[in-house]
């Protein structure tokens, strides 16, 4: 009866053992898809963070040659306004020389 007191004693430890090492194993496991899922979101968090940034690199080096074609086209447009300047200013030197001598003529 001792034995069989002992064996019983033995396979229900052994029975709690199983079942605490089942539920370790069961929560070992949905830590790790836990884990898992998170990991994967940030991964994809840090690819959609560098898609992003290489798509703001590419607008601000878009922007950049904007600019500069802008200020190009700036500098041309204030060229040709100096000369339309200083042609006028010649333009307006002549008119004035012309009316000199025509009020001498008078």
């Amino acid at each position: 009866r001792l034995r069989d007191k002992k064996e019983g004693a033995l396979r229900k430890e052994l029975a709690e053992l199983k079942a605490a090492n089942a539920k370790l194993e069961a929560d070992g496991t949905a830590k790790a898809m836990e884990y898992k899922a998170e990991m994967e979101g940030l991964l994809k968090a840090a690819e959609d963070y560098e898609r992003k940034t290489k798509e703001a690199e590419k607008t601000a080096k878009n922007a950049k040659k904007t600019l500069s074609a802008f200020e190009k086209e700036k500098d041309e447009l204030q060229q040709n306004l100096d000369t339309l300047m200083g042609e006028h200013e010649e333009m307006k030197q002549v008119c004035e020389e012309l009316m000199a001598e025509l009020e001498g003529r008078n």
